[in-house]
């Protein structure tokens, strides 16, 4: 599986367009019309507070809103709304909030990292980043302050005192839910639904404007030369932007590296994703900039990040697709 998807630059002269066309939104120009022209195959009313302005409609929002355009919906999916579970099937124990009971979760975690055989799977590690990248793309939860699950130690503990008892936080509740039945525990979605990449570019317009370089619609990197070689490379900038960045008691966020969601440091799969993405924005805001040098930054910065947004969906949406039918589903395309 090639993360990096090219888009074919001919070697004639004429560069051909990539990506759409940042809208005409001159006075002669009414979006309501517009947009109602463009999606009238929807066949539903449309959101009337999201076709103000074209650029709500066109690209997409990074708080989530109007991504979805039916009228009274126009809110599902954006960050700080209930992330529903299952499909709205629910298993608590009271089918309201309580945990339900199951296996010792302890248990189950001795026993998986005591397993000796080497599983070996027909993929590079880097998939693993890939998947992490997509969960951390659409959803985002916060720890409850005050509720807790408790787990007791099993009898064949060999790292914890057996009198030990581990306090998970449970994730925290939607205010308003776990009411009743008819109304049971949702949890808060701080990263907004959509495949949109925002873990690359952020979940709010404040984190999406300190990642920006504000020149020729590039994000931040640190250019660090290779070893051996005189040759320069982009890696994510550190966080000396203040980007709400996960960290440890000892080290500081602005040693970190900063990216669009605060858990981009987990682990160097994730990290390995992050710059592959970064690098090919820039790279195709240098295509785009060839083929639209009178375009401004922010042209160039929001074409591209749509464009980013459609290759992502594919390549997350072609792998799902491909775990749920088992075949090959990348291979088809």
């Amino acid at each position: 599986m090639r993360l990096h998807f090219l888009i074919a630059t001919p070697q004639r002269p004429v560069i051909p367009v990539i990506g759409p066309q940042v809208p005409d939104q001159g006075p002669d120009n009414d979006p309501k019309v517009e947009a109602s022209l463009l999606f009238r195959s929807l066949n539903y009313e449309l959101e009337p507070d999201c076709l103000r302005n074209k650029s709500t409609w066109w690209f997409r929002t990074y708080e989530g809103h109007c991504n979805w355009l039916k009228r009274g919906e126009s809110g599902e999916g954006s960050i700080g709304s209930a992330r529903p579970r299952d499909y709205q099937q629910y298993t608590y124990a009271d089918d309201i909030s309580k945990p339900r009971e199951g296996p010792n979760p302890r248990v189950i975690s001795n026993a998986f990292f005591k397993r000796k055989k080497t599983i070996y799977y027909g993929h590079t590690a880097l998939l693993l980043g890939l998947i992490e990248f997509i969960m951390h793309d659409v959803t985002y939860s916060r720890d409850s302050i005050d509720d807790f699950i408790e787990v007791p130690m099993p009898e064949d503990e060999e790292v914890f005192s057996i009198n030990t008892t581990l306090r998970v936080p449970r994730t925290a509740a939607m205010p308003g839910t776990s009411t009743s039945r008819s109304n049971p525990r949702e949890n808060i979605n701080m990263a907004t639904t959509w495949l949109d990449i925002s873990s690359l570019y952020g979940s709010t317009t404040d984190i999406a404007h300190r990642l920006r370089s504000k020149v020729d619609g590039k994000l931040l990197t640190q250019e660090v030369q290779s070893p051996g070689t005189r040759a320069k490379a982009s890696y994510l900038p550190f966080n000396t932007m203040g980007v709400p960045t996960n960290t440890r008691p000892g080290v500081e966020p602005e040693g970190l590296f900063a990216g669009g969601d605060p858990r981009t440091n987990e682990d160097w799969l994730l990290l390995g994703i992050h710059t592959l993405l970064i690098r090919e924005h820039n790279r195709l805001c240098d295509i785009l900039k060839k083929q639209k040098p009178g375009w401004d930054d922010e042209q160039l910065y929001q074409t591209v990040r749509l464009v980013m947004s459609a290759k992502h969906g594919l390549i997350a949406n072609a792998y799902q697709n491909g775990l749920l039918d088992g075949e090959d589903t990348m291979a088809k395309r």
